[in-house]
């Protein structure tokens, strides 16, 4: 097991006998319940798409390899409830655990920055009943949509980092 750092994909990569010999990897998320207990605050930020999810075969900084050489890919998401009437402000912690693109939706995460998103109903999210059929579907969608997106100075000096390191 290898651990990612505090701004890296994924925090948590696994590999050897018991995973297939492949490497998958996880990242954790935390998302916090509306009021209603029906769905998420705001939708869980799942990939950046328009650096290594879209650009699948270079190693960016910042990740541990390649998008492309996992297996599997794992979102972990802890949902809860905010109560800062409470001591322990968090409570009804619910820990989820799914192939990403299973929770995915056709929306961002944000208007303002270039993140894929997930379904916010919590139901969804629970059963990974997201938006696609299939991962095919998935990639197919965003690798598309997200050509179209901006990228910020840094992401531009990433992926020019990234094709030079390729070459």
């Amino acid at each position: 097991m290898r651990i990612g750092t505090q701004r890296s994909f994924p925090d948590l990569e696994f590999s050897g006998p018991a995973f297939g010999n492949g490497v998958r990897a996880a990242d954790i998320k935390c998302a916090r319940r509306r009021k209603s207990g029906k769905a998420l605050q705001s939708r869980i930020a799942l990939y950046t798409g328009n650096t290594y999810f879209l650009w699948p075969q270079l190693k960016f900084s910042g990740i541990l390899r390649p998008f492309s050489e996992y297996e599997e890919l794992l979102s972990i998401v802890a949902v809860y409830d905010f109560r800062p009437d409470l001591p322990e402000r968090i409570t009804n912690l619910e820990v989820i655990t799914h192939e990403t693109w299973r929770i995915a939706s056709h929306k961002r995460a944000s208007a303002t920055r270039e993140y894929i998103g997930s379904v916010q109903d919590i139901g969804q999210l629970t059963a990974g009943d997201g938006e696609f059929e299939n991962a095919e579907e998935f990639y197919r969608y965003w690798r598309s949509t997200a050509r179209d997106w901006k990228k910020s100075p840094e992401a531009e000096k990433l992926l020019r980092r990234a094709l030079e390191d390729s070459d």
